[in-house]
């Protein structure tokens, strides 16, 4: 679900929602 969220966030906007998403990602 995190790279879902990583790829739905877009290279620019919400960069620290995709920071989170990454922490969820690895975090399980």
């Amino acid at each position: 679900m995190g790279e879902f969220l990583i790829n739905a966030g877009g290279p620019i906007p919400m960069i620290g929602f995709q920071i989170v998403s990454l922490i969820m990602f690895f975090a399980g």
